[in-house]
């Protein structure tokens, strides 16, 4: 099965060329896929990814991501991974970003004060005990995921409403 899934990714891609491509800003990612033990494709490949779910967001918003985006960015350089945080407020809502698989129980969705955006999270799990009108008033959009895992109880077309760039909607 995972060998399965390796294959599928694989085929998924392609050797591009791209020109006009700052030489400095290649280095420092080149370097940056280097600290972080990982290929220089997969980092472009996140920060297209959250280039594109930041566009779809919205001008007015997007201007204020990247601002964050551009403060947190340079943190990061000077702050090791394990000490960076995964979510950056905003005025209006919460960004959850970054993360391999988390897992979103009513008590999160409950206690936040403000609705979520998942972004460029690989896998997110909502446990059972999330029903359909937290997820309606608390989970604002879902962009870039592999796969998103929700109870029965819920409709997928509610998480499909919210879902750009998600691979796959599976009921448990």
């Amino acid at each position: 099965m995972t060998e399965n899934k390796s294959n599928e990714n694989e085929e998924k891609k392609i050797t591009i060329t791209i020109r006009g491509i700052d030489k400095d800003l290649y280095e420092k990612i080149s370097n940056k896929a280097k600290q972080l033990n990982t290929t220089v494709g997969s980092l472009v490949n996140e920060a297209i990814g959250n280039l594109l779910a930041s566009i779809d967001i919205g001008i007015e918003k997007t201007s204020k991501i990247v601002d964050t985006t551009i403060k947190a960015a340079s943190e990061a350089i000077k702050t090791p991974l394990s000490e960076l945080k995964s979510s950056i407020t905003t005025q209006d809502y919460i960004i959850i970003s970054n993360i391999g698989e988390i897992t979103v129980s009513k008590n999160d969705l409950e206690s936040s004060e403000k609705p979520l955006i998942f972004v460029n999270v690989k896998r997110i799990v909502f446990a059972d005990n999330v029903t359909e009108e937290l997820i309606k008033n608390k989970v604002r959009a879902i962009k870039v995921s592999d796969e998103v895992i929700i109870p029965k109880t819920i409709s997928s077309m509610t998480i499909a409403q919210k879902s750009q760039f998600v691979k796959k909607i599976t009921s448990k």
